[in-house]
């Protein structure tokens, strides 16, 4: 097994659109804090720890690899959730939500694909 603390060191190592990426995620959802009153920003936060943690498992398992694209699966449940919240949400926050829900949807698509081609390759 890897060490996860080299997770971040690996991240590193990527193209700069991949890491730029990584981060980018990070921060939106960890953006959910600004909004903690309500109780779908404690979910997407939760949401957010989980894919994390199941992250650097994978990365403990498998290191670097495309595999990694697997911990995104709770998004697949938290996705249509805040679009069902949408309607309900207002002014920033409903903002933040709907780029959420873009940036969220536009990862998984990606995860997709890597993991399409994860399978395919092994």
């Amino acid at each position: 097994m890897r060490n996860p603390c080299l997770f971040f060191k690996d991240l590193l190592r990527q193209p700069i659109r991949v890491s730029a990426w990584v981060a980018i995620l990070a921060f939106a959802n960890m953006a959910s804090i600004l909004f903690w009153a309500s109780p779908l920003a404690k979910i997407i936060f939760v949401t957010f720890i989980l894919s994390a943690s199941a992250k650097l498992v994978l990365y403990s398992c498998f290191g670097y690899e495309k595999i990694l694209a697997a911990a995104h699966i709770f998004w697949i449940y938290l996705v249509p959730f805040i679009v069902l919240q949408l309607v309900y949400a207002q002014g920033v926050f409903l903002i933040y939500l709907t780029v959420l829900v873009l940036l969220l949807t536009a990862a998984l698509v990606v995860d997709a694909r890597a993991l399409w081609r994860f399978f395919r390759e092994s």
